[in-house]
């Protein structure tokens, strides 16, 4: 029953935003507000990626560790297509991709698509890691390079700076003046805050599981 109650609270979690960011923009639906729309799902279910990690006792009881590792390697793939688009349909609209606002979106996207490579091939055990060619490929980077699993999560860390430079990237988005839209920039905040509080705190305890 908390299952898919849990499930639905994820889905619809990014819509309070949202809904604050809409009327603040008092436009049409269009390329724009699409884009927004797609923004902000994609930054609350990065901030939730965070609280995945953390492994919060709650949802280890609601789900066990198995199904949260699955969901929290999913939704990176998710997030970076949905931040693709946006992208796309911001600059489609007219926004120059040159501005230091894009320059931080694109440096947060290609970090993460660099962390998704590098989980993918040398830190997750996937089934390519049944292909011969791919698990030969990561014994030789770890024989050659002195690679740990606990080194890697230690890189994996640098997630951190994504989301720092991404939070700077909707900051400095004209939707989100605080003297315009309040509510909608204060809930990104707190709800940034709340996730990386909860992903430090796991950290700095140790990792259990």
């Amino acid at each position: 029953m908390m299952q898919p109650f849990f499930l639905f609270w994820y889905i619809l979690w990014p819509l309070i935003p949202l809904l604050f960011y809409l009327q603040s923009l008092e436009s049409e639906l269009n390329q724009y507000t699409l884009s927004v729309v797609l923004g902000l799902y994609s930054f609350i279910w990065l901030c939730n990626q965070f609280i995945l990690a953390a492994r919060p006792k709650l949802l280890v009881r609601i789900f066990g560790t198995k199904v949260l590792t699955v969901l929290h390697s999913v939704m990176p793939l998710v997030i970076i297509i949905l931040t693709a688009l946006h992208r796309m349909l911001k600059i489609s609209y007219g926004f120059s991709p040159d501005t230091v606002q894009a320059r931080l979106g694109a440096f947060a996207w290609w970090l993460y698509a660099l962390v998704i490579i590098f989980t993918l091939f040398l830190m997750a055990n996937t089934i390519l890691m049944k292909v011969s060619p791919f698990k030969r490929f990561k014994d030789f980077v770890y024989a050659k390079t002195g690679l740990t699993y606990k080194r890697a999560r230690l890189f994996h860390n640098i997630t951190l700076i994504g989301a720092f430079a991404l939070f700077a990237h909707i900051s400095l988005a004209s939707s989100s003046q605080f003297s315009h839209n309040p509510w909608g920039t204060g809930f990104l905040i707190l709800w940034m805050l709340f996730s990386l509080v909860l992903y430090v705190r796991y950290r700095l305890r140790g990792r259990k599981s």
